[in-house]
């Protein structure tokens, strides 16, 4: 199956989402094979190229005016960089916009074996940055991959629904699971693809 990056925009969980690929895992190979690459450490400049062709495809139907942005939230438990801070960065940058950061959710041990999304509704959000909340705002929100819409609902929520949201994201995966995806995402670690 051949992949064609075009401006996708559609509504998810009533919430506007702008993405540069749609994503089938287990039928699009090759997107499957970027998306593992571009996971690995060191990305930051592949990260902004694909945000270079997510404005180039997207140019004059993005919303104006003094939108912020800011990085889904990281699951993992070390507070630094990682992929979807790469990705904000790079769209924040090309749009003269104002990179705000992540949201983390609250450390809790009871709940520190259920999945990403329930932690993130369970808990809710902490914003850390200096500003507070402003529900005024208009807020990006940059994920690399959505899926179900769980993690940007728990942002919105967490940033007291502001008027002006939107996600931003590489791809929008049309599939919640797959097993020839799985495995090929294995057999590509396993080979150590590169971009």
């Amino acid at each position: 199956m051949s992949v064609k990056m075009a401006a996708h925009v559609e509504k998810v969980e009533g919430l506007t989402v702008r993405s540069l690929f749609q994503w089938e895992p287990g039928e699009s190979d090759i997107l499957s094979h970027l998306i593992l690459a571009l996971k690995g450490p060191h990305r930051a400049r592949a990260w902004r190229h694909w945000a270079l062709q997510f404005a180039r495809h997207h140019e004059g139907h993005l919303p104006s005016g003094a939108w912020q942005v800011l990085s889904a939230p990281s699951s993992k438990k070390t507070k630094g960089r990682d992929h979807a801070d790469s990705w904000g960065e790079g769209l924040a940058d090309l749009h003269g916009l104002r990179f705000e950061g992540k949201l983390f959710g609250r450390p809790g041990g009871s709940h520190r074996f259920l999945n990403r999304d329930r932690r993130m509704k369970e808990h809710g959000l902490v914003k850390l940055t200096e500003s507070p909340v402003n529900r005024h705002r208009a807020w990006i929100m940059a994920d690399d991959i959505l899926t179900t819409g769980a993690t940007a609902q728990a942002v919105y929520r967490a940033l007291q629904r502001p008027k002006h949201f939107e996600i931003w994201c590489l791809a929008r995966r049309t599939h919640i699971s797959c097993a020839a995806s799985g495995s090929m995402l294995r057999l590509g670690e396993l080979k150590g693809f590169q971009i």
